[in-house]
């Protein structure tokens, strides 16, 4: 039985890296701005209206005080608190990605987490980190969203599809224990 050495990490695998995480920061930042943007657009154009566009599909501004779903209503600060945490421990996981795919579905999360962060603290009336949320995308079957949500949602799914696959990938390839 014989045990391989680690192999020290090479220049193109920094150029890799470096490639990721700069793609991360372009896709995560552009989430946020499209985000922000189409926040400021809702909470100035609806106000107290609501716009029918399409079927099922309407506009309109609800204000979240909580998580997804309005779950954690009243718990402000500590939500505030909790998605600075995420926030974090994303942009520490973005630094590591093992694939092209892994890394944009991280960015979609960063990106969302960061953008809803941007509301709790902006959009405070009440003092530090009690901002609500605004969501206005509502198919009137399912609660009512952002653009934020919808990378976050998009990520989760993308990382979730890639650890399926790498679990796949794995269970193919043979270790170094087996030489």
């Amino acid at each position: 039985m014989r045990v391989r050495e680690p192999v020290a990490p090479s220049a193109s695998d920094d150029a890799l890296r470096s490639t990721r995480t700069a793609s991360i920061a372009v896709i995560a930042l552009t989430l946020v701005v499209l985000d922000q943007i189409t926040k400021v657009w809702t909470v100035a154009a609806l106000d107290d209206r609501t716009i029918d566009v399409l079927w099922k599909l309407r506009l309109r501004v609800v204000r979240n005080p909580g998580t997804a779903f309005s779950l954690g209503e009243g718990k402000g600060p500590l939500l505030g608190v909790v998605a600075c945490i995420v926030v974090i421990v994303l942009a520490r996981l973005a630094r590591q990605p093992r694939t092209m795919a892994s890394a944009v579905g991280i960015a979609l999360i960063l990106g969302g987490a960061v953008g809803n962060v941007v509301d709790r603290l902006v959009r405070a009336p009440h003092g530090f980190m009690t901002g609500h949320v605004v969501d206005f995308i509502d198919f009137q079957f399912w609660p009512v969203f952002n653009v934020a949500d919808m990378g976050v949602t998009c990520g989760i799914i993308l990382v979730i599809f890639e650890l399926q696959n790498v679990g796949r990938r794995d269970a193919r390839t043979p270790s170094a224990l087996d030489d």
